[in-house]
């Protein structure tokens, strides 16, 4: 049980790890902007903004420009400058600095808290478009760096001419960066040049990992013994291997150094509610003897199927898989008229199954390791040369 636990730490260890870097690459490097404020058209003087018309665009009129921190006191209380301009058409645009970009985002959740409950569409960059509540305006407002803004106007496309017309952001050109840098940035803008190579090369270390780690978690030493036995008596002693209490059968395999180990654990029909039901159940375990090192590979496969039907239809499921599990054990009872195989209906009304793994697996690995052989479970049977793989 210490080395399933040891298995599970140590793999879920190298994705978690893996996450870790990525997330602290993301922190160290972090993206650079490709859209900001244009600090030379949003110069401030003790009256407002320097140049008005540049900050709000040329359908605000001069002298319709006012302190806008009395309009909204509650979202521009920590403005350091804020201004509030109006168009002939009735449109308006509000525009503000404050010391930091997060005093800016808290002036875009007071706004959002003071409008209530409206349905805002992310605009990109950190705007939001939504309906201005009571008129029915469209509006934009959003933050970028220690600027906030805002555009209100009777339609969308006067809100987006109006919006055209402010130079207080532009967009940049993000500089190339080299080395690590460089590679968080290929990451981060989905250039596959830029990651693909290490993240295929990650993948197979992993899965290189996995199966080294779960045949490490799964072997069973062999005991000491003055000398190992012979495959072909091996392979005679686990022939006459016997199951206490369970239906479990072992036999040749497809090749002359392979053991197939059969368990068919749940087999029932039965009848309940007018529906007829069935299915069946079973674990294999393919036995692999290798002469050369001494060693018993292991490979299992699981399946089962369940059918009913009756008058509102019928149903199937099914499923198989090559599996390796440390510990199962699983209990069932199913209730209904029983039915033979034969088709006959049986004195029962019930029918219950118990798999323990373990009572299909401890008198093999007994055997083996008796006999001065070790146990290994694997996925797959390889040839010698591949066998670094698993081991």
């Amino acid at each position: 049980m210490g080395r399933a636990l040891i298995f599970f730490v140590a793999f879920f260890g190298a994705i978690v790890v893996a996450q870790i870097v990525v997330h602290t690459l993301g922190y160290v490097y972090p993206a650079q902007p490709a859209f900001g404020e244009d600090e030379s058209v949003l110069r401030a003087t003790p009256s407002g903004f320097a140049d008005p018309a540049f900050v709000f665009g040329t359908s605000v009129r001069r002298e319709l420009i006012q302190d806008a921190r009395p309009v909204y006191p509650q979202v521009l209380q920590a403005a350091e400058v804020a201004q509030f301009g109006l168009t002939s058409t009735g449109a308006s645009v509000l525009a503000a600095r404050f010391s930091s970009a997060d005093a800016a985002t808290e002036a875009r959740y007071a706004l959002f808290r003071m409008l209530g409950k409206v349905n805002a569409e992310d605009a990109g960059n950190g705007f939001w478009r939504f309906t201005w509540p009571g008129s029915g305006h469209a509006a934009l407002a959003g933050t970028a760096g220690r600027t906030f803004m805002m555009w209100v106007a009777p339609d969308r496309d006067s809100m987006e001419r109006l919006r055209t017309e402010s130079r207080a952001f532009r967009t940049f050109a993000p500089a190339e960066r080299e080395g690590l840098a460089g590679l968080v940035d290929g990451v981060r803008n989905g250039r596959p040049s830029g990651y693909v190579p290490f993240v295929a090369l990650y993948a197979l270390f992993v899965s290189w990992l996995f199966l080294r780690l779960v045949v490490w978690a799964t072997q069973v030493p062999a005991r000491g013994v003055p000398a190992a036995m012979s495959g072909a008596a091996l392979r005679e002693r686990l022939l006459a291997v016997r199951f206490l209490d369970s239906p479990i059968t072992i036999g040749p395999g497809r090749s002359g150094d392979q053991l197939v180990v059969d368990w068919k654990y749940a087999d029932a029909q039965w009848v309940d509610h007018a529906r007829a039901h069935g299915m069946r159940k079973s674990h294999r375990l393919i036995l692999e003897l290798d002469q050369a090192t001494h060693t018993v590979r292991g490979r299992e496969f699981h399946s089962e199927s369940a059918w009913s039907g009756g008058m509102d239809g019928a149903a199937i499921r099914w499923k198989a898989s090559w599996e390796i599990v440390f510990y199962q054990y699983e209990h069932q009872r199913v209730y209904g008229l029983q039915v033979a195989p034969d088709g006959s209906l049986k004195p029962s009304l019930s029918y219950a199954y118990t798999f323990n793994l373990r009572e299909m697996k401890d008198p093999i690995i007994a055997a083996v390791t008796a006999a001065g052989w070790r146990w290994r479970q694997v996925f797959f049977f390889s040839p010698p040369w591949l066998r670094w793989l698993h081991g």
